[in-house]
This record gives structure tokens, C-alpha cells and sequence, in this order.
């Protein structure tokens, strides 16, 4: 009998703690996540060192990703929104190293506001992740705070993000 109410007590946790709200996944809190250094359609580099002290969107796309369109006004709305402010986004790109100038007309076409940096499939696999569009949440510190695998609406960001503004910001 006290088998069956371990099975019953393991069964439940495991229901509720394994909720999927609003097509979201969550990666570990206080893990760090890859550090890059990768190159903006300009040539300049950018580094994930740079974002230190800022909320950081990292943002997994591809020109040939269908659901990747749906995210661009999103992000576009979130860099006006936090304009000035210590979050910062990085969508990257994780077409083929030769496809260079496909991504730069892409980011024209469609009126990308937000850094665009080259990558590849290579460092997707290291945020341990296979599909696009996936975009990781990180904290001041670089650290994962939540992953959402498919485009979502910008009130799901806005709220994540938020909530670690409102921890990190001094109170009156």
C-alpha cells in the first residue's frame, strides 16, 4: 500500500510541476549560460560580456524560419520600449556563415531595429537547443532564467522581464 502512495505522491508533483503555460519551457535559474563573441552585419562585434548588468533577450532565428517572422514587430516594440534601459537584445542568426548578405537583406526587408549577429548552428547547440525560434532570458549576471521554444507575444516578455527589473532596482 505504501508503494502505491509513492507512486500516487511521484505521479502528482510530477503533473503539476511539469505545467507548459503559453508554449514556454523553463531552462535552469543561476546557470550561466555561453558566453559569444559573434559579428554584426556591420562587422562590429559584439560580445555577451557587454550586456553585463542588463537584462539580455538572446534570440535563436533563421531567414527561412516562418514563426521567426512573427517575433520581429515584438522585438521591435521591446527595443523602443526599453530604449535607454538596461536590457538589451540579441537575435542571432543562425543561417549558414555564406548566407551573410540573404540575413542582411532580410534584416532590411523586414525593418530590423534590433542587433543582428551571425552565428551558427554551433552555438545553438551550446544554449542546448535544436530549434528556431528559441529565445533564452538571462539575468544581469548572464544567468538563464527562462527559455520559450516558438514566437511569442510581446506581454510574455514584457512580464519576465520586468520582474527582474523591479528586483534589481532600488525601492524609495
Amino acid at each position: 500500500m505504501k508503494n502505491y502512495l509513492t507512486i500516487f505522491a511521484i505521479i502528482v508533483v510530477s503533473f503539476y510541476s511539469s505545467g507548459c503555460e503559453e508554449k514556454r519551457t523553463v531552462a535552469k535559474v543561476d546557470n550561466k549560460a555561453p558566453g559569444y563573441n559573434l559579428t554584426t552585419l556591420s562587422g562590429d562585434t559584439i560580445s555577451s560580456t557587454h550586456s553585463i548588468n542588463k537584462v539580455r533577450l538572446v534570440v535563436f532565428w533563421a531567414t527561412w524560419c516562418k514563426p521567426c517572422l512573427e517575433e520581429i514587430p515584438v522585438l521591435n516594440d521591446l527595443v523602443q520600449r526599453y530604449h535607454g534601459k538596461a536590457v538589451d537584445i540579441h537575435a542571432i542568426s543562425v543561417d549558414r556563415p555564406e548566407d551573410s548578405l540573404k540575413v542582411r537583406k532580410f534584416v532590411e526587408t523586414y525593418q530590423i531595429k534590433y542587433p543582428v549577429l551571425l552565428g551558427s548552428s554551433a552555438i545553438l547547440t551550446q544554449f542546448r537547443s535544436d530549434k528556431v525560434p528559441t529565445t533564452y532570458l538571462l539575468s544581469q549576471k548572464g544567468a538563464y532564467v527562462r527559455k520559450w521554444n516558438g514566437p511569442q507575444p510581446a506581454h510574455i516578455f514584457i512580464r519576465e522581464i520586468e520582474k527582474l527589473i523591479d528586483i534589481n532596482e532600488p525601492r524609495p
